[in-house]
């Protein structure tokens, strides 16, 4: 899957563009990291395995900030 593909289609229809994308991945360099932000993601998780990690970027892309 080219999770790039599917964020950038994501962003440009209305329809879908404000839910939240959090990329799974493994062993990300700070460079790639940087790179998923920039490329549309709302945050992501550099190891999968970690199930408190994942919980922890998905409450933190859906928090609400007043």
């Amino acid at each position: 899957i080219d999770a790039h593909a599917v964020c950038t289609s994501m962003r440009a229809n209305e329809d879908l563009a404000t839910i939240k994308v959090v990329a799974l991945a493994n062993a990300l360099s700070s460079q790639e990291a940087v790179a998923l932000m920039q490329k549309g993601f709302d945050g992501y998780v550099s190891n999968p395995s970690d199930t408190g990690e994942i919980i922890k970027k998905i409450e933190e892309a859906t928090a609400i900030i007043y």
